[in-house]
């Protein structure tokens, strides 16, 4: 009865060392079920690149695209007009992946 799916990436940086950060998924009701496409090299130039697919006792399903933060503080804000940006990248981020879909079929 999990609503957090929990993401795990690993961070880049001139240390020899390897090292993972996380982040956090939130749904409104328990996860029921996630998708993983990963990166091909086969995908076409301009591809979304890593999604995840999930779904949820909501029974909305959302897909997840990875995004290059700028500033990770960014993804925290109280600000409305970025959180209406930020809503807006995703929104043209899904019609992207669902018009590339399209032209797969």
């Amino acid at each position: 009865n999990d609503r957090l799916v929990k993401i795990w990436y690993r961070t880049i940086d001139n240390s020899a060392i390897i090292s993972f950060m996380s982040t956090y998924l939130p749904h409104p009701r328990a996860v029921t079920y996630i998708s993983w496409r990963q990166t091909s090299q086969f995908f076409a130039e301009g591809t979304v690149v890593n999604c995840i697919l999930t779904c949820c006792k909501d029974n909305i399903c959302r897909i997840w695209c990875e995004t290059m933060q700028q500033d990770e503080s960014s993804i925290y804000t109280n600000d409305p007009t970025m959180i209406t940006t930020q809503r807006k990248r995703q929104s043209d981020c899904v019609d992207r992946s669902v018009q590339k879909l399209y032209k797969m079929r």
